[in-house]
């Protein structure tokens, strides 16, 4: 018999674009904070608040990379910090200093504290707790509506026309927002820097120093030898984060944009030191709140640096004053502009962000690789709908969302058939809403961005080759009994059409002859279409011929009005070697490549030719 080939489409539930609002992401604690006036430092408001965390690898993942970590959170309120001018307090127990947290709170927390309590008698914040539950449903929990491109609009706080009615800002901005566009992308206006001035000779009591640089003011106990050239990163950073995200808009003071970080070895040094906002929990690994970052010192020189990029990314993005956008975006970027080489190059150390990662030692920490993989073996490939539903509380319990979120902005970002696409979202994003830029760039193109995320999905690797492995997408024509069609297959691309158009009530033999090269060092390793038995990929001989059915439906089903589902199209591999003869399941075009690694594919050299000939069923 010949081998069957059964091209499928899995499905599973549709999710929706997890978009990040003030209520959403909000826990408790920061609505006690709120209520208390403790976000304070800022005269006018803008955006609503929001909650990001960096994650880490964990378990065997961790293990791999050289790196333990756990999924912390990250508080995106966008107020900065009180200032460290706290005072010593007369108890009954002897002199107590009084947290700096509670201190002058500012004109917009007031605000903000009026606007949560407004309509009790009580006191109670009944504003701010409405607008958690009626702008998170679908974030945390219950069943989930189709997705949409970008997510639904968010809900926004009314605008009033004088700052005190206004949200609170880190650069403490009034972002008018229009009541008749929902999720209208605010006005650009001057970046105001409030930032805490500290008390250097006061923190160095407590053991911390001061590291600046053009964008970056960095307060650390860290050894000098690993913390004094990260300012320098934030500098080199910046010119690429305007590249990828587009400018800033222009400071008020004319200074250049800058954040602060605090990076800690000891947490209680900085909490005495009254750095670190009480409602920060407990264990976390990066938080970013405004223009100010935490994070701990880590293991791996990598990830420590990985981490601030990250976090410098958020701050970048936050400045931007965009309409919210869904959190698997602004996760997923911060990822990947914080995935990074640093290499010496004339005496200089050269900066890129924004990298694909070509092998594990270079990356010590990342894991984000073997997370997908992980996850991808005990749940199988997941779908955009699923990653564009990621919800905070899938980033708060599960490192391995931002592995997903990292994949799919690396995917977007590099693969030659949408990063020109993503990057026209991120350009568009600052004059429309995030959902409509989406649509816009990927709505006449889901169908085959589904096939091509599976594809990279289901053979993620360090090296992964995105212009090798492009598809070039091209219907088949029915082949008729007795007729023979000859194609050729080049050996250094994935898979590639036949124009064959095969159909469930035929069978059809396919024979392939030629020689090819599959790699040039240490020597030339020569193959021929039934592959090398010594050596396996994907559990299949290295160089063989495969054959995979496209279904029709795969290309044709456009989800409704821009909704992104979990349903999976992927090819169902059948082995051909030199010859075989296959029998689809299902209508569609007929794809063949050799079986080798996406990493590998660039040392390749050579066809093959393949001749196609449609038979009866006997």
């Amino acid at each position: 018999m010949g081998a069957r080939i059964r091209p499928r489409v899995t499905g599973g539930r549709r999710s929706q674009w997890c978009v990040v609002t003030g209520g959403m992401l909000l826990s408790h604690h920061v609505l006690v904070w709120v209520a208390l006036g403790g976000l304070c430092g800022s005269s006018g408001c803008g955006r609503p608040a929001t909650v990001r965390d960096v994650g880490g690898t964990s378990g065997s993942a961790a293990d791999a990379a050289g790196e333990k970590r756990g999924g912390p959170h990250r508080i995106g309120r966008q107020t900065p910090p009180p200032p460290d001018n706290g005072q010593e307090v007369a108890s009954g127990r002897g002199a107590v200093r009084e947290s700096p947290w509670q201190d002058r709170p500012s004109v917009g927390a007031r605000a903000a504290r009026d606007s949560a309590t407004a309509g009790k008698a009580d006191g109670s914040p009944a504003v701010e707790t409405d607008r958690i539950r009626n702008g998170s449903n679908a974030a945390v929990g219950g069943n989930k509506p189709p997705g949409r491109l970008g997510g639904t609009a968010a809900e926004r706080p009314p605008v009033g026309s004088t700052a005190d009615d206004r949200a609170t800002t880190a650069d403490g901005l009034g972002t008018p927002v229009s009541p008749r566009i929902p999720n209208a992308p605010p006005a650009r206006v001057t970046l105001v820097d409030d930032r805490v001035q500290h008390d250097e000779r006061r923190l160095a009591r407590f053991g911390i120093r001061k590291i600046e640089s053009r964008h970056l003011r960095l307060y650390t106990d860290v050894a000098p030898e690993r913390a004094d050239g990260l300012p320098a990163l934030a500098d080199a950073a910046f010119p690429q984060l305007e590249t990828f995200f587009g400018p800033l808009p222009p400071t008020a003071d004319g200074k250049p944009f800058q954040v602060n970080g605090y990076l800690m070895a000891d947490r209680e040094r900085f909490e005495r030191a009254g750095l670190v906002p009480p409602v920060l929990p407990s264990r976390f690994h990066g938080q970013q709140v405004g223009r100010y970052f935490w994070m701990f010192e880590q293991t791996s020189d990598y990830y420590l640096r990985h981490l601030l990029l990250h976090e410098f990314t958020h701050c970048y993005t936050v400045a931007l004053q965009r309409a919210a956008e869904p959190l698997w975006y602004l996760e997923g970027v911060a990822e990947y502009m914080g995935t990074h080489l640093l290499r010496r190059r004339d005496g200089r150390l050269q900066l890129r962000c924004g990298v694909y990662p070509d092998a594990p030692d270079a990356f010590r920490g990342h894991g984000r690789i073997e997370l997908v993989r992980i996850d991808r073996e005990r749940n199988g490939i997941r779908g955009l709908g699923y990653v564009a539903g990621l919800s905070a509380q899938d980033f708060r319990r599960r490192t391995e969302a931002y592995a997903w979120a990292w994949a799919l902005c690396s995917f977007l970002s590099r693969h030659p058939h949408y990063r020109d696409r993503f990057r026209r979202v991120r350009r568009r994003a600052a004059t429309m809403p995030f959902p409509l830029a989406m649509q816009d760039a990927f709505g006449d193109v889901l169908p085959r961005l589904k096939v091509e995320w599976a594809e990279f999905a289901a053979n993620i690797c360090y090296g992964f080759d995105f212009d090798r492995a492009a598809i070039e997408f091209v219907d088949g024509t029915p082949l008729p009994v007795g007729e023979r069609r000859t194609v050729r297959i080049d050996v250094d691309r994935g898979w590639q059409s036949t124009g064959v158009r095969v159909s469930p009530t035929l069978r059809y033999r396919i024979v392939a002859d030629g020689r090819y090269v599959l790699a040039t060092e240490p020597v030339e390793w020569w193959c021929e279409p039934q592959g090398i038995s010594f050596d396996y990929v994907a559990g299949r001989p290295l160089g063989v011929l495969l054959a995979g059915v496209l279904p029709q439906e795969a290309l044709r089903s456009t989800p409704a009005a821009g909704e992104w589902d979990d349903r999976v199209a992927t090819f169902d591999v059948a082995v051909v070697g030199r010859e075989a003869v296959i029998a689809p399941h299902e209508r569609g075009t007929l794809y063949l490549r050799i079986n080798d690694g996406y990493d590998r594919l660039a040392d390749n050299r050579g066809q093959l030719a393949v001749q196609i000939e449609a038979v009866p069923v006997r």
